[in-house]
């Protein structure tokens, strides 16, 4: 329970700074108003203690996230012109209807006919869904360097550049890629892949992308009008969320109710959760 409460006081701190753009202790002033209701809730001896854990930790998440600065790298100025790009895949493929998107981190820009060393920062491609080149794997495309978009109410650019990402470059030429040496997230990576294609050519749609989703977290399978149902129902957690994500959650919500309801009646709560 005590992990829970932290984390919850984590997790409220990194919203107020991440989705409200609260300043960084806002989230630590929300806990420690409600710290309160968490003293009066039970015997005090530890609820204080429990309490300034919980403030402590969204201090330390609110300080954690406003401190995270991204300074472009030094290839930014060839947006818009026509680059080959050299890099390392760093992401599994994310599908879209037509496009799979990947996060590549630069080793090697050319651009306006020059050859530079420049590296570091990340460039997020959008590719034909085949081949699908797995984390690790050195690639090199050609195409146009475009900034990320910004929209009315969302800062698509700086969502991405906190993770590292200043560039995107769409149905970039891909010239070359190669396999690389064996590593344990590859492998893995690859036979998530290779599960989920078996579902595709098993199962009609959506009800392959519902599974993929529900066994892998991967829901970029699913259609709009799909997505849209499930988010209207309120069920899009169990397809943006791997099964063993929510096995987890059952088991925390049954660890906690146990003691309050009995083994009997534990279920119920588990099951809403």
């Amino acid at each position: 329970m005590t992990l829970v409460l932290v984390g919850l006081a984590w997790v409220i701190a990194l919203a107020a700074a991440g989705a409200f753009g609260a300043p960084w202790w806002m989230g630590a002033a929300w806990v420690a108003v409600a710290s309160p209701a968490l003293l009066l809730s039970g015997p005090p001896k530890g609820r204080y203690v429990l309490a300034g854990a919980c403030v402590a930790a969204a201090l330390l998440a609110g300080w954690r996230f406003s401190s995270i600065t991204y300074e472009d790298p030094s290839w930014i100025g060839a947006v818009g012109e026509e680059v080959r790009l050299t890099g390392v895949v760093e992401s599994e493929p994310d599908r879209g209807q037509t496009t799979a998107g990947y996060t590549v981190r630069v080793t090697r820009m050319e651009h306006a006919g020059a050859s530079s060393g420049d590296s570091g920062g990340g460039v997020l491609l959008y590719l034909n869904q085949s081949p699908d080149p797995l984390p690790g794997v050195p690639v090199t495309v050609e195409g146009a360097l475009e900034l990320p978009p910004r929209f009315d109410g969302f800062d698509y650019r700086a969502y991405l550049a906190r993770h590292g990402i200043a560039a995107t470059m769409y149905r970039p030429r891909l010239l070359e890629t190669s396999p690389g040496g064996p590593a344990p997230d590859r492998w893995l990576t690859s036979q998530r892949l290779r599960l989920d294609r078996s579902l595709q050519r098993s199962l009609p749609e959506p009800e392959a992308s519902l599974a993929a989703g529900i066994a892998f977290g991967r829901d970029d399978g699913l259609s709009r009008t799909a997505r849209e149902r499930f988010n209207r129902s309120g069920l899009r957690h169990l397809v943006a969320v791997s099964g063993s994500n929510v096995s987890l959650v059952v088991a925390l919500t049954y660890a906690v109710d146990i003691p309050l309801v009995g083994r009997r009646w534990a279920w119920l709560p588990a099951a809403f959760t």
